[in-house]
């Protein structure tokens, strides 16, 4: 694999609902699961060759007030992302690897 930023962003594949355990292999990671109809929890597994400055982007999509749950590995000034009827939220995070977490580095945005 060609790392980011010379390759190209991982995406993993997520489910709409449930508890994830999310590999993050590379320096831009893009966690865009289906449009969630249930409560989802995404825990990071980080990979050691995760660099200082890592960047990872979070965009979720609802039915209706799903929330989506940030758990292990990130460290956001909130724990959860609460959906509204068809609109999408985005979030972004820098990796601290003094912290061995990614740090929100910007407020939750509704894009539509």
């Amino acid at each position: 694999m060609i790392r980011a930023p010379f390759g190209k962003a991982d995406r993993p594949t997520l489910l709409a609902t449930g508890v994830q355990n999310v590999p993050v292999i590379n320096d831009h990671t893009i966690l865009e699961p289906p449009t969630l109809t249930g409560a989802s929890t995404y825990n990071l597994v980080i990979s050691p060759e995760i660099v200082d400055g890592a960047m990872l982007e979070l965009i979720i999509k609802t039915t209706a007030t799903e929330v989506a749950t940030l758990g292990t590995g990130f460290f956001a000034g909130t724990a959860a992302i609460t959906g509204a009827a068809g609109k999408t939220k985005t979030q972004r995070f820098i990796y601290d690897a003094s912290a061995t977490a990614f740090k929100a580095v910007a407020a939750v945005i509704q894009l539509d």
